[in-house]
């Protein structure tokens, strides 16, 4: 695997519908305020857990991936068990993601069953991993340009929707962390309500963040560990920052989390309506034609 592959995988590798959808469901629940503090905490836990990780790998290069560290540094015990969690984690986030995948394209063509859509995408990944490794690091290079490309459109899309002024209204700004407010209630009222809407928006923060752990299951794949495992991880650290604390504070400020288009999305499929990105935009009066 070439250098470019780890950088990139490292920078837009954990990219997917836990930032780009399933915020929506963390920002109606808890809130901007919550939204926001939930995705700092748990950013720091996966920053420090890579931090150990990279520590590991280059002590000791091992093709093993994560079994494989946990078995040399605690228990072969662990080393099975986390080998056999791993493959179960991608067995049901694989077949959500070909499955969210799908719905979000039947958004703009609902004739189209989805089936269709998650045997498009289902066919390039099944082929991908028959070839060897380099193939797999290429093709995460050329998906990660993408993702980079649009998250970027999407966050400066909510920027802009935030600072656009609005006729008789002004700048929005942070006007909706005022009104509805910052933090949401969730399943109670009061102090309780808004503590179990942080703990909502923390969950969907954890299910944002997976995938971050790729780029250590690919230090066994990189030539020169000492000096390419920091800079991947120095990548990391600033992905994190900008796209994913980045994302939620212009989220926070470009959508309102008791918008009714949130609440109607965040009881419908995994649509591209149910993105808050996608409402924000909208709420922004910009228009996007797109397979029509």
């Amino acid at each position: 695997m070439l250098p470019r592959h780890l950088q990139m995988i490292s920078v837009a590798g954990a990219f997917g519908t836990g930032l780009i959808i399933s915020s929506g469901t963390a920002l109606l629940r808890g809130g901007p305020a919550s939204l926001l503090i939930a995705y700092v905490l748990m950013g720091a836990n996966v920053y420090i857990v890579m931090t150990a990780l990279a520590e590991m790998a280059t002590y000791v290069k091992m093709d093993k991936g994560f079994p494989g560290y946990a078995t040399r540094f605690a228990d072969p015990a662990l080393g099975f068990a986390t080998g056999y969690n791993y493959f179960c984690k991608y067995v049901v986030v694989l077949a959500n993601n070909l499955t969210a995948a799908g719905i979000i394209i039947q958004y703009w063509r609902p004739e189209l069953n989805v089936g269709i859509w998650i045997t498009i995408f289902a066919f390039p990944v099944i082929i991908i991993n028959l070839f060897h490794v380099r193939v797999f690091g290429e093709s995460q290079y050329i998906a990660g340009v993408v993702k980079l490309v649009v998250m970027t459109m999407l966050i400066i899309s909510c920027l802009v929707a935030s600072l656009k002024p609005v006729e008789g209204r002004g700048m929005v700004g942070f006007r909706y962390w005022k009104d509805p407010g910052s933090f949401g209630e969730y399943l109670a009222h009061g102090d309780l309500g808004r503590f179990l809407g942080f703990w909502a928006a923390f969950v969907q923060a954890g299910f944002a963040y997976i995938g971050t752990e790729v780029v250590g299951a690919a230090f066994g794949e990189t030539p020169n560990v000492k000096k390419e495992v920091p800079r991947a991880i120095f990548w990391t650290f600033w992905r994190i920052v900008f796209f994913y604390i980045g994302g939620v504070v212009v989220l926070g400020m470009s959508c309102p989390y008791r918008n009714d288009m949130l609440v109607g999305a965040s009881h419908s499929k995994a649509s591209a309506a149910a993105s808050p990105f996608v409402i924000a935009v909208k709420l922004a009066g910009f228009e996007c034609r797109m397979l029509r």
